[in-house]
């Protein structure tokens, strides 16, 4: 806390007289929670002031405005914060603050002269308990004060609008912010952008008018906040290359003393999808080299070790999914990618499965940790003496909960890629032949510790969402690559008729029982249903994949070229084009030329199976 002389109108010596008397106040009542030094310098205005707590590296600067022969126990004082946090800060250990959010740096605390000393050490010890980390005490104190002070809301409505967003309660979080909004301030925008957030959070629809007011109120859109909001949006919507951009644009603004961990990680992420898989390589390995620093830095002491374990989970998932995706060479669908895949070895998977196993743990320690720490807080007297009613004991402790309902959805969605990680290896530890069309032919699989565990980890995260399309696909895959007896085919088909029900317009239904129609050898059947895949989802080119498997096995080249050419714009792998070259040497001279021009790429890169595909290219011209 840097408390500045406050400006008297006058020769300052009642200003550098009220700055002394509130230091001493300040520094009498400070229970440890807070430095108070006090500076020579008064800010003339924001700007000012602003530098000047730079200047300090102060979290806090109080300055504005006294009547000249007054005192700090009269109403005489019109006092303004500057609010810069440095270093450790309690918010950037909630998931998804960091970065999303921006704070206006100056406030005015109240519209009119008030009694400083009555009023201004409540509102920085309720401000010391946020930075601190200390938000539930936080919330309560800044409620006792908008209760008993005219207070101008912007500061006190915005601290308690984060605090109920951390505790998940969107809608009550909202409402505080709109009363926030009503007081004029310079940097409305920042205050724009965090409800903007908190609706888009809560799946709000007035998120998106939200957003155009964000922007209109955001000058020339130089808010780090804001691109990286939009980015995130972006890449929801699976707009990849405008994420990448918004993303960019927010790492380059966003200042030196904050966390880029998570930004870091969400662009990789970016990368992957769009395809640019060295690109999201570099990210997440700068996201490597800051993740234990970071946590250090930026959380407050108590709260590091969750920190932690948030980045080095995240960094791990993304770089189990950038292992698969490098197998693949996917971009967009990884889930497409790998169904459209032949199946890996166990070497080419073991480092993307260590990876994901390594996520699965961190996020199992991070819910445990913010478990202990509501279970503390519940306890904690100090909370008991601040509330009032059991019904707001109960809601004091909500903050610690919802963040280890939040690092539990983290850990469900890294124990189900988990769980496709272990189909994927169970198709590995198979025949080298084996996939789900070479099934037909009689292939087995063998060694059923994956699928079992696969099965495990599906089973217990069905249980909080039994309906989820996800889960149920996973679950039919996991059968149909077992595919021990009938009864793996039945329940699998069953499996896919669910997925239709909830998801009618989604291909991966029709897909699937085109699978097992496969396995049951059923090639007519097989057909139909992955046409239908189709017909819901022209992109959907694992049924390209299958439909050219089942035209070749029928002798209907024509078609099997044809969908192996649209596979091949889709889905360009190595083994799709030497596939599609071999067909089109076997249609005869005619298909020659467009051979070649399939080839050509590979050839440039001297290929070994290009190069000897094109020998036989040669050699059937020359017969």
């Amino acid at each position: 806390m840097l408390v500045a002389p406050f400006d008297d109108s006058g020769g300052g010596q009642t200003g550098v007289a009220v700055a002394n008397e509130l230091a001493d106040l300040l520094n009498e009542q400070n229970n440890g929670a807070m430095v108070v030094r006090q500076t020579e310098q008064r800010p003339a205005d924001s700007a000012e002031a602003i530098r000047l707590a730079e200047q300090h590296a102060a979290d806090v600067l109080i300055w504005g405005t006294v009547q000249a022969g007054e005192t700090l126990n009269r109403p005489a004082l019109l006092p303004r914060l500057t609010y810069l946090p440095q270093g450790h800060y309690g918010p950037y250990a909630w998931e998804g603050y960091s970065t999303r959010f921006a704070m206006p740096r100056t406030f005015d605390l109240a519209p009119y002269p008030l009694n400083g000393q009555v009023i201004v050490p409540p509102v920085l010890e309720a401000l010391a308990r946020y930075h601190a980390g200390d938000a539930d005490v936080a919330y309560t104190l800044l409620g006792d004060l908008l209760a008993s002070y005219p207070l101008e809301p912007a500061l006190p409505r915005a601290l308690r609008g984060n605090i109920l967003w951390a505790r998940g309660l969107y809608t009550e979080a909202a409402e505080e912010y709109e009363l926030a909004l009503v007081q004029p301030l310079n940097e409305r925008g920042r205050l724009a952008n965090n409800l903007w957030v908190i609706l888009q959070d809560g799946s709000d629809p007035a998120a998106p008018q939200m957003l155009q007011q964000t922007l209109a109120l955001v000058e020339d859109g130089n808010m780090a906040a804001l691109h990286y909001n939009m980015g995130m949006v972006a890449l929801e919507d699976g707009r990849t290359a405008e994420a990448i951009t918004e993303l960019e644009r927010a790492r380059a603004m966003l200042p030196d003393n904050a966390p880029r961990v998570p930004l870091l990680v969400t662009l990789a992420q970016a990368h992957r999808e769009a395809g640019n898989l060295a690109a999201a390589a570099a990210v997440l390995q700068q996201a490597e080299q800051r993740r234990n620093s970071e946590s250090s830095t930026y959380a407050p002491p108590d709260l590091q070790q969750l920190v932690q374990w948030q980045y080095g989970a995240a960094v791990m998932e993304q770089k189990g999914l950038l292992g698969l995706a490098e197998l693949t060479n996917a971009s967009g669908s990884l889930l497409w990618a790998l169904e459209a895949s032949e199946p890996f070895t166990t070497d080419q998977l073991e480092p993307s499965g260590e990876r994901l196993r390594q996520a699965v743990e961190l996020s199992r320690q991070r819910v445990e940790g913010w478990q202990r720490i509501a279970t503390a807080s519940a306890a904690s007297n100090e909370i008991v003496d601040l509330e009032n009613t059991i019904n707001d004991l109960d809601a004091v402790v909500v903050v610690a909960s919802a963040q280890a309902e939040l690092a539990l959805a983290d850990l469900q969605r890294q124990q189900y890629y988990l769980a496709l990680h272990k189909i994927e290896l169970r198709q590995a530890l198979g025949p080298s032949e084996q996939n789900l069309f070479a099934s037909i032919l009689g292939g087995t699989l063998r060694n059923e510790a994956p699928i079992a565990d696969a099965l495990a980890l599906l089973e217990t995260l069905e249980q909080s969402n039994p309906e989820s399309p996800a889960l149920l696909l996973a679950h039919a895959s996991a059968r149909l690559t077992r595919n021990d007896s009938e009864t793996d085919r039945i329940e699998a088909d069953q499996y896919y008729d669910r997925i239709i029900a909830l998801a009618p317009a989604r291909p991966e239904g029709p897909y699937g029982k085109g699978q097992v129609a496969l396995l049951r050898g059923d090639l007519d059947a097989a057909r139909q249903w992955n046409e239908q895949a189709l017909a819901r989802d022209p992109a959907f080119y694992p049924a390209h994949a299958t439909l050219a498997r089942i035209a070749e096995e029928q002798g209907n080249w024509q078609m099997a070229l044809q969908h192996l050419r649209v596979l091949a714009q889709q889905y360009p792998r190595r083994e799709t084009t030497l596939r599609l070259a071999s067909l089109l040497r076997q249609g005869g001279p005619v298909a020659y030329n467009e051979a070649q021009q399939v080839l050509q790429p590979l050839i440039d890169q001297n290929d070994p199976a290009a190069l000897t595909e094109l020998g036989a290219f040669s050699a059937t011209q020359d017969r």
